[in-house]
């Protein structure tokens, strides 16, 4: 084996092994903060969502030209 590929091993297992202990000190973390974050993204595109169509229909109704349409 060529001496570069063993250093890049090696660097990788000891990488790999860094990476491990720092998400054993971390535990949960991480998969709480993600869903956390997934849960506020989608409540800010709902909420969105929402304010845009109470934009489109209040211009719907306020519109002169237009006659407000019953629901």
């Amino acid at each position: 084996m060529h001496p570069g590929i063993a250093l890049v091993r090696q660097d990788l297992r000891a990488a790999r092994l860094e990476m491990q202990a720092f998400n054993d000190r971390l535990g949960h973390w991480p998969e709480t903060l993600l869903v956390a974050m997934v849960l506020l993204t989608g409540i800010q595109i709902g909420a969105f969502y929402i304010s845009l169509r109470c934009i489109c229909c209040s211009r719907e109704t306020a519109s002169p030209t237009k006659k407000a349409v019953t629901r």
